[in-house]
């Protein structure tokens, strides 16, 4: 038990965190999974703090904790009058005898299936998030202009929480370090940044298996053990096309900006589509790829394009949107731009242009 008063005596007791829209039950046993650095523990720890109640942090990931026995945790938070148990860093599958009385949150990379658990997965800040930081510096974000100044930030910061944080030079170090959180060795960092250059971009698995031969030696069974693994833990999404499930994924990853640090090129208008996904993403929403008409929304019943500039042939763009949009059923398109808005109708399908931080914060 003296390992336990030791991480008792460690556990902080006042969190600095900027509240996020995801918020845990207040007494429900929970898994709460997702990237690297997309602000679980911060998020666990703030949860407990706010109960006002004692609370044990274990970090099975701290070389101290030779062996960890969850019947001897629940043990000493029993006699310590402990209401919330946090773990993380958590791999088992078999699901702990959780305890009545103490809240246990899970903390993993993946998703875990468990009876008496429920599953959340965070995702890395999206721009109202965003924003909520640096009002949480006493900075004004409720204007047009600072909200416009805000934005270009989120663009070039991406979605990690603690990265606006850091200076410049810091930044660029700071997504290195999360690309190898994400992957275990050489091997899995070379499959990770191939995945990120190619972000937005459509392409089967095997076209990158085969592209990746000529720079590593790797498996095909290695490499697409591992890419489930990324798509399980929340770093990358592989999206279907409509209507055509065996059609090239279209990839994206959980922090738009993760791409820049694996290559000098600028693809900035993969960036910007990325962004545009996450945020679709964190509402939970289902999402398709079309080949011309972007984005499709079940739900919303709506394609999104992104298109972060006006192209020189727009009216030719407008015309073969308004045309594909017909074809798949869609009667609405919204095309999501730096700055401009516009409205028309076109063969009956209803075209609007957007700011994103506009439509971002309109959800």
């Amino acid at each position: 038990m003296e390992i336990f008063e030791q991480l008792l005596s460690e556990t902080p007791k006042k969190i600095s965190y900027s509240p996020r829209k995801l918020v845990l039950p207040q007494n429900a046993n929970s898994v709460l999974f997702g990237p690297p650095k997309s602000g679980k523990t911060s998020l666990a720890l703030f949860h407990a703090a706010q109960k006002k109640e004692p609370y044990l942090y274990i970090n099975l990931l701290d070389f101290r904790i030779e062996r960890f026995a969850m019947q001897d945790a629940y043990e000493f938070a029993k006699a310590k009058k402990i209401s919330t148990m946090i773990i993380d860093g958590y791999t088992e599958e078999e699901m702990p005898e959780a305890k009545d009385g103490i809240q246990t949150i899970l903390i993993s990379a993946s998703e875990l299936q468990m009876d008496g658990f429920s599953s959340f997965r965070l995702f890395g800040v999206d721009f109202e998030e965003y924003l909520s930081l640096y009002e949480s510096k006493g900075q004004r974000a409720n204007e047009e202009e600072a909200v416009a100044h805000i934005f270009a930030e989120f663009l070039k910061d991406g979605s990690l929480p603690k990265i606006s944080e850091l200076s410049e030079f810091e930044k660029h170090r700071y997504k290195t370090a999360r690309i190898k959180d994400a992957a275990r060795g050489k091997t899995e960092e070379t499959v990770l940044c191939e995945f990120l250059r190619r972000g937005s971009m459509k392409f089967s698995l095997l076209q990158v298996f085969d592209a990746l031969k000529s720079k590593t030696k790797i498996s095909k069974d290695f490499f697409y053990s591992y890419a489930q693994r990324l798509e399980s833990m929340g770093v990358l999404f592989f999206v279907e096309k409509l209507h055509q499930k065996n059609s090239p994924k279209k990839i994206y990853s959980y922090d738009f900006s993760l791409k820049t640090a694996t290559e000098f090129k600028k693809d900035f208008p993969g960036i910007f589509e990325n962004m545009v996904f996450l945020e679709l993403k964190s509402r939970g929403y289902e999402i398709y790829y079309t080949e011309e008409a972007g984005l499709f929304v079940p739900e919303l019943e709506r394609a999104i394009v992104a298109k972060p500039f006006p192209p020189s042939e727009e009216e030719k763009l407008m015309l073969k949107l308004s045309k594909k949009a017909g074809e798949l059923g869609i009667k609405e398109v919204e095309i999501i731009t730096i700055n401009k808005e516009d409205e028309k109708d076109m063969s009956g399908i209803r075209i609007h242009s957007t700011p994103f931080w506009q439509w971002a914060l309109s959800f």
